[in-house]
């Protein structure tokens, strides 16, 4: 197998004025396909995690998930939330911090029940602190709000068996400037 193996790649017009020539240095991704679920108020796992080890002093993390998700609802007024963390630090919050609101993702089934199936998309740069060497693990957590609803979260669901689950994705990219 052949590598090419550059410290920088410089346009041939040459750096832009005021420009250091900064850009994506690597990418990192993490997949799932791992089904997880809570009825419950508290932050659990997605299943869906990447980790990257910067290799340069002073980068951000480029993050960017793709994250599949069902809300089951069966009262009139449900909803869920995601979070982003990088360790056990939140850096994307899935708000509310309690069950008033306002909502990530907020339902009004109108006294009947619903399936609602999409994707979460979220891009966020980071700014960690780190050396050289850590390596930086992020993942998401889902939540429910209103628990007494009847209220459901799924990442990754295979609805039941009835169809293979579909894949989360996580992108992290090392940013210079």
């Amino acid at each position: 197998m052949s590598q090419l193996k550059v410290n920088s790649i410089i346009p041939i017009a040459g750096v832009p004025s005021g420009s250091s020539g900064g850009g994506i240095i690597q990418i990192a991704e993490g997949t799932t396909s791992t089904t997880a679920e809570t009825t419950g108020s508290t932050f659990v796992d997605t299943n869906l995690s990447a980790s990257i080890v910067p290799v340069g002093a002073n980068s951000k993390i480029l993050v960017q998930y793709h994250q599949h998700i069902q809300i089951v609802a069966s009262a009139t007024a449900s909803g869920a939330g995601i979070q982003l963390l990088r360790g056990s630090t939140v850096i994307k919050e899935g708000r509310p911090s309690d069950s008033t609101g306002p909502y990530t993702y907020y339902l009004s089934t109108l006294n009947g029940s619903i399936n609602f199936y999409f994707y979460a998309d979220c891009i966020i740069l980071d700014s960690p602190s780190y050396s050289v060497g850590d390596t930086l693990t992020y993942k998401t957590q889902m939540r429910v709000y209103n628990t007494g609803t009847g209220t459901r979260v799924r990442a990754q669901t295979d609805d039941g068996g009835n169809a293979n689950p579909p894949t989360s994705y996580m992108y992290l990219k090392e940013v210079t400037t």
